[in-house]
């Protein structure tokens, strides 16, 4: 999002990738999409009228929306929310905005007693956190978007030290105890070793970059 700054992710060592939580597509429970598809079919014969509550201009929900916009051929009505989930989600739920880019574990409750459903999970697969919940790749959208969380070093690190917390989180990574409690929390341990969390972490950001000199909305 910045031309210029005095850091980047290359000035940090890779140790692994932990943990992802999936995007997902939230409406309201009585909304008359039972697919993705139909809603894209809708949001196609009217355009700007469904509106999309996002945690704001530029972040990661938001991009995903403007690239899922550009693959589905849709114009959306982006709201913006201060607080993300804890503000959309309610607005969802009370009929204000017509759907929401939510990720797994933001308002769960919300999803439990049913009072929003998830049309689809921004994924290439089904989630294990949502077996019913079709992904979007199922549905013809080849789109995948999560919230993600990994371990990096400072450049110069000695590789002993690296080493030994990719061995760790890699163990952790068997402890079904372990692993329990984080799908508890609506997240999935996935770990990938320093080199192909590397490897992620830069098409992650060429994706972005992409998204941003070609979709975002210049000033």
């Amino acid at each position: 999002m910045f031309e210029k700054m005095n850091y980047s992710y290359r000035d940090f060592e890779s140790i692994c990738h932990t943990v992802s939580a999936p995007g997902t597509l939230a409406i309201k429970k009585d909304a008359p999409w039972k697919t993705l598809k139909e809603f894209v079919d809708y949001a196609k014969k009217s355009p700007n009228l469904v509106t999309m509550g996002n945690a704001g201009v530029n972040t990661a929900g938001y991009l995903s929306m403007l690239k899922f916009e550009k693959m589905a051929g849709i114009k959306l009505s982006h709201v913006p929310f201060k607080g993300g989930a804890a503000e959309s989600l309610p607005a969802l739920a009370g009929g204000h905005i017509t759907s929401a880019f939510r990720y797994a574990g933001d308002a769960e409750a919300l999803v439990e007693i049913g009072k929003i459903k998830l049309l689809t999970v921004f994924d290439s697969k089904r989630s294990k956190l949502y077996p019913s919940v079709p992904a979007a790749k199922e549905e013809g959208f080849d789109i995948e978007q999560s919230a993600w969380t990994g371990l990096m070093a400072p450049k110069g690190t000695p590789k002993a030290i690296l080493k030994y917390w990719e061995s760790y989180m890699e163990k952790l990574s068997h402890d079904k105890t372990f692993t329990d409690k984080v799908e508890k929390l609506k997240m999935v341990f996935e770990f990938k070793s320093g080199e192909d969390f590397a490897k992620y972490l830069e098409k992650d950001i060429r994706d972005v970059d992409e998204i941003i000199r070609t979709l975002v909305p210049k000033p």
